[in-house]
């Protein structure tokens, strides 16, 4: 499956009802766990409480699909933003099939609304695990030059020093800014070293989506990552 139509099952996402229909809501927002980023006090306790309720709601609809044998896991990744199209689903589903929520197109998007959300590397890693390929943390190795990159090639964030015009040694996947996938690689356009797509769920409004992004330069740093 290709990253972007992976984005599509967040964008459209079927649920099962009571009675045997169908509904298609969207489960598309970003959403990152905890107050890191954050600086003003106001911003980190309203951070806090949100995911305070966030928590709650989840744990309610998880506590009625749990009657009917649903994975904890499913759960958790769920609530810490790393949830698939499928494990969102499910637990829907789950929660409907016990009247914990009313299977109505209104009250599943609010739901999802207010509730659901994945972050980047969640997004990240629900596409390597539903293709079976593992998760993010796994994937290793680099790309030199912009003609090399792929389809599926997993883009990180580096932080980068203006003034030596270097990358920052090498951080550990969890210190990475922000993480992303290639739908397809560069294509000359007369642009910098070419313009690809690319899968992602990040922050601003912008959610899980695909983008365009063009490649100005490649920059090394002294271990030529």
């Amino acid at each position: 499956m290709r990253p972007s139509d992976f984005v599509k099952k967040y964008h459209h996402l079927t649920v099962r009802t009571r009675v045997g229909g169908e509904l298609t809501v969207q489960a598309n927002k970003y959403f990152m766990k905890g107050t890191e980023g954050l600086k003003k006090a106001e911003e980190i306790q309203a951070k806090k409480a949100k995911d305070e309720l966030r928590q709650t709601a989840v744990k309610q609809l998880a506590s009625a699909g749990l009657q009917v044998s649903l994975d904890d896991s499913v759960v958790r990744r769920i609530f810490d933003g790393k949830g698939s199209p499928g494990d969102i689903a499910t637990l829907i589903e789950a929660a409907i099939s016990v009247e914990a929520i009313a299977d109505d197109s209104y009250t599943v998007q609010k739901f999802c609304d207010d509730y659901i959300g994945v972050d980047c590397s969640g997004f990240v890693d629900a596409y390597f695990r539903t293709e079976n390929r593992g998760s993010v943390g796994k994937l290793r190795g680099h790309r030199k030059e912009a003609t090399q990159i792929q389809a599926q090639d997993v883009l990180y964030w580096y932080d980068f020093d203006k003034e030596t015009k270097k990358l920052a040694k090498k951080p550990d996947v969890g210190k990475v800014g922000h993480v992303a996938v290639v739908d397809s690689p560069p294509v000359s356009t007369g642009e910098g070293l070419g313009v690809m797509t690319v899968c992602e769920s990040r922050g601003g409004g912008i959610g899980v989506s695909t983008n365009l992004y063009t490649i100005r330069e490649v920059l090394k740093d002294d271990d030529d990552h």
